[in-house]
Formats: structure tokens, sequence, C-alpha cells
């Protein structure tokens, strides 16, 4: 990439860019909540010219009748409103059914767990902000994600070689970036941005990455935002909050089948495999004694297989997985850092190895309830170093 200053702008040779970007631009995911308006409002008062877009990628109404993100764009059009910046709605249905909710749904008829939050961002959210930032001429894209983008310390785990030497980012001929956690622990959201790309962090800016979830509500009320108090996202990426069992009937393959322990003892019968997910507590239909987690999922014999807390089938020393993906370069390995197995768990020592079988992830202590089909993602401290899929 070549690129010359003048002025506010770069005019960039870049694949897949317009020429004349302006690195004053930005276009801002707005998502209708209180996370995004705050972030757009952040970057508009850093001098940019923000240009916010929200992404219409789910149109069916839910049980009650009502789609949810009808809602959400009315909220996202008065904070455009309210700021005084650009604002555009984009359909982008076809992509994330193709993209994201056709894998979920094979996921679950295969008889494991997909995780659609992680895919999701940088399938459809980063993917479509990109392509509206080259078609305005923006530089960057920015969300309302806790998480921080950080240049390179140089860390020990490169595999001998400059692993940043990437020519996707276009500022101050600096050559590659690192995805860090965001500053407030509890709302770190780096888990689910985990499987973007190089080129997709280069361009991107997180203007909440050092703030805390308490000091972005204030902040809203302080600059009159409607959204101020509006509770999270919740449930599916860009479904929301659902039944998920009527949601899912009729779309996955599930059949009744029988519930056992993990000595093979028949103790119920489950309503079908794919509305059931590793390490689940509830939903067995079975009353009295004591509870009973989800160990084990046997589509070959449509068998669920349940065990008490903390029995020898939920618990695992190790754990094969695929599909890696590193944001930064692939570390050297065998590779000691830690994993993160679901959002919000405590971050987990592990060391990750290829072996004549695949990658495996071996822990230093035992982990409950891993999940084929979710995301394992590895960290050098706060540095998110990329995921693999759980098999």
């Amino acid at each position: 990439m070549q690129s010359i200053s003048t002025g506010g702008y770069f005019f960039v040779n870049f694949s897949g860019m317009k020429q004349g970007i302006a690195v004053k631009k930005v276009v801002v995911g707005l998502s209708g909540g209180v996370d995004s308006a705050v972030a757009a409002y952040l970057l508009k008062e850093q001098g940019y010219e923000v240009f916010g877009v929200f992404l219409k990628n789910w149109t069916e109404t839910d049980e009650k009748g009502v789609c949810p993100a009808e809602a959400d764009r009315e909220d996202a059009m008065r904070v455009a409103a309210k700021l005084g910046i650009a604002f555009s709605t984009v359909n982008y249905e076809k992509e994330y059914r193709e993209r994201v909710f056709a894998p979920f749904i094979e996921g679950l008829n295969a008889g494991v767990n997909p995780n659609p939050d992680v895919l999701c961002n940088p399938l459809v959210k980063f993917a479509a902000l990109m392509a509206i930032a080259d078609d305005v001429g923006a530089a960057y894209i920015a969300t309302g994600h806790y998480a921080r983008r950080i240049t390179p310390p140089t860390p020990p785990y490169t595999k001998g070689r400059d692993v940043f030497n990437h020519s996707h980012n276009i500022r101050e001929g600096r050559v590659g970036y690192c995805l860090a956690s965001g500053s407030d622990k509890e709302k770190d959201q780096s888990y689910f941005l985990s499987r973007i790309t190089q080129e997709q962090l280069a361009r991107t800016i997180f203007p909440l990455g050092e703030m805390t979830k308490t000091q972005v509500r204030e902040l809203a009320r302080k600059i009159g935002l409607h959204v101020a108090q509006k509770e999270g996202t919740s449930g599916l990426c860009f479904i929301g909050k659902r039944n998920f069992e009527k949601f899912m009937t009729g779309r996955v393959k599930a059949e009744p089948g029988p519930i056992v322990l993990p000595d093979g003892k028949n103790i119920g019968e489950h309503r079908g495999l794919p509305f059931y997910s590793i390490g689940q507590r509830r939903g067995f239909g079975i009353g009295g004694g004591e509870p009973y987690y989800v160990a084990e999922k046997l589509k070959e014999t449509n068998t669920l297989v349940v065990a008490p807390a903390y029995d020898a089938a939920l618990m695992s020393d190790e754990t094969a997985a695929v599909d890696p993906h590193w944001i930064s370069g692939e570390p050297t390995m065998p590779l000691s850092c830690q994993v993160r197995l679901r959002y919000r768990q405590p971050l987990q020592s592990c060391k990750v190895e290829y072996r004549s079988d695949g990658l495996k992830i071996f822990f230093d202590r035992p982990q409950k309830a891993v999940t084929p089909g979710q995301f394992a993602v590895f960290y050098d401290k706060e540095i998110c170093l990329g995921s693999v899929v759980i098999i």
C-alpha cells in the first residue's frame, strides 16, 4: 500500500478501497443501544465526521408479532438526530442468513452448539461496515464494543518473523495491530471479536475500550440520550431474546429420545438434541433429587447424557479443536497461554499443541462443560490472540 497525506485525507492504493479516503470520517454501527450511541458521540467530539449505520439483519416478528429490529432502528435514528450525524439503514439480512444463521442451524442439526455471535462480527457486522466505509469514503469504522486496538508489543510468541508486517492499515506507516481486552473486565467483549481479521482490526476504532459501562451510561444521561438506561441486547445475534425451542421448532431436526446417566441408566425423555447444550441444567422434565447437567449429546443414538454437578463425565483435561484463526499472526507452537471457553469465564491456563491428529488444548485444571461447536479463545494476558472451534 502506498499513501500520500494531504490535509485530512490519505489517497490510498489499497485493494477494495476507493481513492480519496477521509481519515477523519468514520462509519459507526448504531445498534439502537447505549454503547454504540456513546461511541458515536465520542467520535464526533474528537472531530470525526460520523456516518451512522443501522444494520437490519432480521425482519421476522417474534412470538408476540413484534419485530425487535424495528424498535432498535427507531432508537438508532433518534440517536443520530440527537447527535446531528448522518444516518442510514442497510439491509444485510441475506448475508446474515447465508453466512451466520444457516451454519448455525447446520451445527445444531449435526449435534453441536455453534456460537453465531462470534461469527457475526467478521462475516456480517465488520464486513458490512467496511463495505459501507469504502462506498462513502471513510477511513475507519467503529463499534460500541468494550475492547481495544493496540500496537504490538513485540510479543515472544511469534514465529521468529514480523507477523505484524501487514499492509492493511493507513495510519502513519504502522504495520499491524493487536486486539486487547476492554478496561472494564466485567464487560470485556474481546471474546466475541476473536475471529475478526487484521484488515478489519486495522480500520476499527473502539471508543469505549477504556471506559466502564457505568461511565458510558452516565455520559449518555449527561448528554441527554434517550437510550441511557436501555437494557443491553440478549439472545441470538440480531434476532434477540426469544423462546429458543419455539423459535427453532421447524428449523432444526428434533426427535424425542432417551435421557441417560453416564452409567447408561434411563431416567427420562428429551424433546430433541438441538434444544440442549453441554452444561445446561434445566429443561429435562426430571423432578426432585439432585440437579443434573448435560454432559454429552449422542447424535447416533439420539441420546442425551446427563450427570450430577462435577461428575467426571462433565469434566475435561483436554479437548480437540479445528479452524484456528490468529488475529495478528500465528504464534509459535507449542503455545502456553490462557483460554476462555465461554463469554465471561475467567481465563484458564492451558497449552496449545499441534499433534498428529490435529490441534489439541491441554488445560492446567480440568474444565467443566467443554462444548463442541463453541469457540476457545486464546489470550496472552490482555491480548486476544485468536480462537479455534472446539470439536
